[in-house]
């Protein structure tokens, strides 16, 4: 066979590959998520793609009020006094707080229209993402500005909340910088505070894949998104935890390893955290939702063959007994013999005599005694007399012709001088 040019191969797929059966379908979230990541890391990238363009604004504007924090404290020298020039400060990192509450004020809130941008992309990614999740045909640009179309409101909404929630956090954190004495109720506001934080990435979580899989009107998405970050706090803990992995790397590690560790998640790392999200929300939504649900379709895109195995299993099971004998058998009662145990009788030959019949006669009452004692404990089995009357004259062959009234003489107990009749 000649060798597989690469353009044969970029068509048709490796021949040295097997070849696709229902066997290996995934059969667990897990294993959906290894696929698509595997067989549909060009589609990823797209999303990816696509989101980043919409978060850029948001992404953008951090970057540039980080600078200016940097360049604020070099250009204000708070500490600078030499006898002329700035004035003395006593309290210069009071004062340099205080600025940075101000700038804060400001910068988050301008972030909040452009984290409502950044949501509007999410709605077409989640979109996008909840249909590979689902095993659909996705064309990524078709897809992702359908999902924006169909779900602009509710995400619309949703990056209000969020933008209002971070801008109350930083309010927060920069209160309690600027505050000199700091007291119970302030550290106990901080408290709140990260928790609060933390409790909305889990209730982003829930909006935004209830938001692309169910009709639901604002309010119920809030109440069930809060319902599911408190009822699954440690699976939220668990799965948000590792989509913030490369986050906490680019913070903490170096500045070399960071800068490689952004560039991937800006390649791909969006679109995997979405998918991470999506696959685990979908699974619980399998759990607590899609039972209640009227048309709601449980495990799409995860093949389940052990379930279906039992399934077909236990149904085989129950039409076995359906069909089955329900007679009570007697552990105690020795096992019936075989057919071809016990007595038998003497098959007629063509021409016989008065004393082959009498011999049939015989055999005849020995195989009705025999039957009797082993049913005799078995009163709804057929009777000995019917099942022997099918078969009084043994195998008699059908060109056999003889008198009958012998036979019928010799059952009932004829004389032994009786005249026999012969078959010719």
């Amino acid at each position: 066979m000649a060798k597989q040019g690469w353009m044969q191969r970029m068509i048709m797929g490796r021949d040295d590959r097997p070849d696709f059966t229902i066997e290996k379908l995934p059969g667990s979230r897990w294993a959906v998520f290894w696929d698509l990541l595997r067989t549909r890391t060009s589609v990823l990238i797209k999303i990816n793609f696509f989101t980043l363009l919409f978060c850029l604004p948001a992404i953008a504007w951090l970057y540039l009020q980080n600078m200016m924090k940097t360049a604020m404290g070099d250009w204000v020298p708070f500490t600078a006094n030499l006898g002329g020039g700035y004035p003395l400060n006593l309290n210069a990192q009071s004062s340099f707080n205080a600025l940075i509450l101000s700038n804060d004020m400001m910068s988050f809130a301008i972030l909040i229209p452009l984290l409502v941008i950044a949501c509007v992309g999410f709605a077409g990614a989640f979109h996008s993402m909840k249909m590979l999740a689902w095993g659909e045909g996705v064309s990524v640009t078709q897809t992702f500005f359908k999902g924006i179309k169909a779900n602009i409101v509710p995400f619309t909404f949703s990056g209000l909340i969020l933008g209002a929630g971070i801008f109350l956090i930083v309010l927060n954190f920069d209160t309690y910088a600027v505050t000199p004495e700091k007291n119970f109720w302030l550290v106990l506001s901080i408290v709140a505070t990260i928790i609060l934080m933390v409790m909305l990435v889990f209730m982003a979580l829930f909006m935004f894949t209830q938001a692309v899989t169910y009709k639901l009107k604002f309010f119920s998405l809030i109440r069930n998104s809060f319902l599911f970050a408190i009822g699954m706090l440690l699976q939220n803990i668990f799965f948000v935890g590792i989509t913030m992995v490369p986050i906490i790397l680019i913070i903490f590690i170096g500045a070399q390893v960071g800068l490689i560790v952004l560039l991937l998640y800006a390649f791909i790392g969006i679109s995997i955290t979405i998918l991470v999200w999506t696959l685990y929300a979908q699974w619980v939504f399998d759990k607590f939702i899609n039972d209640k649900v009227e048309g709601a379709m449980k495990d799409r895109g995860v093949y389940r063959k052990a379930k279906e195995d039992l399934q077909k299993k236990v149904q085989t099971e129950v039409e076995r007994r359906k069909s089955a004998a329900t007679r009570y058998a007697n552990p105690k009662k020795k096992a019936k013999k075989s057919i071809e145990e016990g007595k038998t009788f003497t098959p007629l030959a063509t021409t016989f005599s008065r004393a082959d019949l009498a011999k049939l006669a015989k055999e005849k009452a020995e195989v009705k005694k025999e039957i009797d004692k082993e049913f005799e404990d078995e009163p709804d089995d057929v009777p000995a007399d019917e099942m022997l009357a099918d078969d009084t004259l043994g195998d008699i062959p059908e060109d056999a012709d003889f008198d009958t009234s012998e036979l019928e003489r010799l059952e009932g107990g004829a004389p032994d001088g009786a005249e026999s009749g012969e078959g010719e």
